[in-house]
């Protein structure tokens, strides 16, 4: 019997830590980093999420620990990745941006895949489909390029939203994961409008119907939510990725937080039903499989 645990545990360590490995080459693809710091970014991740689970008495993986391990391997990567010359830059690779890019369209949704593209352009974003092209902003300025998010406290956001939503919604509803009434955080607008905050709030609607779209060519009129933040503003959630859980919103996992600290202070939160809303200044979000 103990023989079996051990064996379990050790299956468990080796999952969370090949999770983690995949995740780090994943955000550093050109392998900049040492071997050492890979080594500790894992370390301190399988330590973290290993005290957790062993708390709560599970021996094997959720999807939310599965997306713990790509949010924080995202992150204490990045921070650690060599940063480009120049003057600081709002986002990074692989963050989710919403690009000017002209026409009948206006703003497409995308990727951000490189930087500083021959010393002139600061981003270079893969759009999604049906665009499915890269293009080149020309300047790191709101006007054109800004965080992808839930759209709802400024000046076009049902146009922002519409541009951003996925085909795939369009054609037909998925199984959503949260229901009316239930506590959860949305990636929004900080009070700059430059970077992206978590902010508690409540879902109002699920497959929300969006009047302003009724009639569109282009077929379907509705998005995954509508929420209504604490702070008293309703935002349109186009895609799943940009919720969560309220619980995982005990968002102090930084270059200055121990991660098992942060682990552990997030777990207490959510079990005193406690809803923290902490902003975060990060341009990216997790990204969840909901």
């Amino acid at each position: 019997m103990i023989d079996s645990t051990e064996d379990a545990h050790r299956a468990l360590l080796g999952r969370i830590e090949v999770l983690s490995r995949a995740g780090i080459a994943s955000c550093d693809p050109q392998g900049q980093l040492s071997r050492t710091t890979t080594d500790v970014i894992v370390q301190v991740l399988v330590e973290a999420l290993y005290d957790v689970l062993m708390m709560d008495g599970r021996e094997q993986l959720s999807e939310d620990d599965c997306a713990y391990i790509r949010e924080m391997t995202r992150r204490l990567t990045k921070d650690r990745l060599p940063k480009p010359s120049g003057s600081s830059k709002r986002f990074c690779m692989s963050d989710r941006v919403v690009c000017c890019v002209g026409g009948e369209r206006g703003w497409a949704a995308g990727t951000v895949q490189a930087l500083d593209q021959d010393g002139v352009f600061p981003y270079v974003v893969k759009l999604d489909p049906p665009e499915t092209r890269l293009v080149s902003v020309p300047t790191d300025t709101s006007e054109q390029v800004r965080a992808e998010l839930c759209f709802g406290q400024r000046a076009g956001a049902v146009h922002f939203t519409r541009m951003c939503l996925p085909k795939a919604l369009r054609q037909k509803r998925r199984t959503l994961r949260f229901a009316v009434g239930e506590r959860v955080a949305c990636a929004v607008e900080d009070a700059t409008s430059e970077y992206s905050d978590w902010s508690a709030g409540t879902v109002l609607a699920v497959h929300y119907t969006v009047k302003e779209w009724e009639g569109f060519p282009e077929g379907g009129s509705t998005v995954p939510y509508q929420v209504g933040l604490d702070a008293g503003d309703i935002v349109l959630v186009h895609v799943r990725r940009l919720l969560r859980p309220i619980e995982l919103h005990c968002d102090r996992l930084t270059r200055h937080a121990p991660a098992a600290c942060a682990a552990r202070r997030a777990l207490a939160y959510q079990r005193a039903g406690t809803a923290a809303d902490w902003p975060t200044r990060w341009c990216g979000w997790i990204t969840l499989p909901w």
